[in-house]
């Protein structure tokens, strides 16, 4: 698999995203990853307060084009199997990567990813590297 094929994410932000996930074990719970020059670096919680959640994606985007920021990839955790979103819904929201979060596994989360490349879905190996 070529390196460009894998979704590279930093350790810190990894802790993040399953501390998260621990935080909501009953619920799914969505997030953006953002970034500057195509390096993710901060989460994004979509499932704080009352708003739905594309109101709340809507403020978001406002707060990262005023930071200079772009959203890297969207986030979900859940109890169930990862489930890959529709990538016309990723296209929509200008989001390129998924990343699923499974609480559902015995002992372990399981994180999986996927990229949109030419309108499709592709399931990418999730690589963890040190800050």
């Amino acid at each position: 698999m070529a390196e460009d094929e894998h979704i590279n994410l930093p350790r810190r932000l990894v802790n993040q995203l399953l501390h998260a996930a621990q935080q909501h074990p009953s619920q799914v719970y969505w997030g953006i990853i953002s970034g500057h020059d195509g390096n993710p670096e901060h989460c994004h919680a979509l499932n704080e307060g009352p708003q739905p959640r594309m109101q709340v994606y809507s403020m978001l985007r406002e707060t990262l084009t005023q930071d200079r920021e772009q959203a890297w990839a969207l986030y979900c955790s859940t109890t169930r199997e990862i489930v890959a979103p529709n990538s016309s819904e990723l296209e929509r929201m200008k989001i390129p990567r998924f990343l699923g979060i499974s609480l559902g596994t015995q002992g372990v989360l399981q994180l999986r990813g996927w990229q949109v490349e030419d309108s499709q879905l592709r399931e990418r190996e999730v690589m963890i590297h040190e800050d």
